[in-house]
């Protein structure tokens, strides 16, 4: 009798167990889509801010005499920089730096080919992309709001040089190199750009590189990606087709890369 009993109670837990598992299967799959986007929202808002790193060396190393300027992004973000006048200057550069960097502080040595630049003929524009130095945003967005910033550095230089915006030229690197070329796709009237270590797409950048991770560990670095992106903004990505002359890209990483190509003037 006892044992009949327990068998009784043994299927009717089964099922009610039975009838539960749906919810029971439901709510660990919640759970676990919760946990995966959590951890990928965190790298993500993680990795899109950076150290803002102290402006050195000093603008006096560059030039004896500069402006320090101010102004608006197009899309109203605040931006900082240093403006080095050449008297009877009939063009003007850019100089856009690169991820976790500032306007003279990153590998393409800015402080340097700022100079050279300006023995050419050259007035030049030092600024601070959005999130780094003293500019304002909280975030980088790996070229999708960054052509707001260099649109208005364009602005500003040709107003300020009483040049025609084709007469400005830009020169990047890394961060700054993508978002140029991201900036001559949506604008192919402005002028001569020159890029080292860019990239062509956000996206690409993101997803590349790590072929045999683990097949988790690439599902989340492709939803850290998708929220990379999402957080700079909702929309599409700009993607490249850089066939404006002239347009000078590398890939390698020398410092003086876009220096020695301005050698040859890109201006008549």
């Amino acid at each position: 009798m006892g044992a009949l009993l327990a068998a009784a109670y043994i299927r009717r837990l089964f099922r009610q167990g039975r009838a539960r598992w749906p919810y029971l299967a439901a709510g660990t799959l919640v759970l676990g889509v919760v946990a995966y986007c959590a951890i990928a929202f965190r790298v993500a808002e993680s990795v899109t801010r950076v150290e803002r790193l102290p402006l050195e060396p000093s603008a006096a190393t560059i030039a004896a005499t500069h402006e320090d300027v101010a102004f608006d992004g197009r899309d109203g973000t605040a931006q900082k920089g240093w403006w080095f006048a050449v008297t009877g200057a009939d063009r003007a550069a850019v100089i856009v730096h690169g991820r976790a960097r500032s306007r003279v502080n990153f590998v393409f040595r800015p402080d340097l080919n700022a100079k050279m630049l300006m023995a050419h003929g050259y007035s030049v524009l030092l600024f601070d992309l959005r999130g780094h130095g003293e500019s304002g945003g909280t975030r980088y967005t790996l070229g999708i709001e960054e052509p707001h910033d260099i649109l208005a550095a364009i602005d500003l230089a040709a107003s300020t040089a009483r040049l025609d915006r084709g007469r400005v030229a830009i020169i990047g690197e890394s961060l700054g190199g993508g978002s140029a070329l991201m900036t001559v796709q949506a604008h192919p009237s402005i002028g001569p750009v020159i890029t080292d270590s860019a990239f062509a797409d956000g996206p690409t950048v993101v997803s590349e590189g790590r072929p045999r991770e683990h097949p988790l560990v690439r599902s989340v670095r492709s939803l850290r990606r998708d929220l990379w992106f999402a957080l700079g903004k909702f929309g599409l990505t700009p993607r490249l087709t850089c066939n404006k002359p002239p347009c000078r890209c590398r890939g390698t990483n020398s410092r003086r890369a876009a220096a020695a190509a301005w050698s040859r003037s890109e201006f008549p």
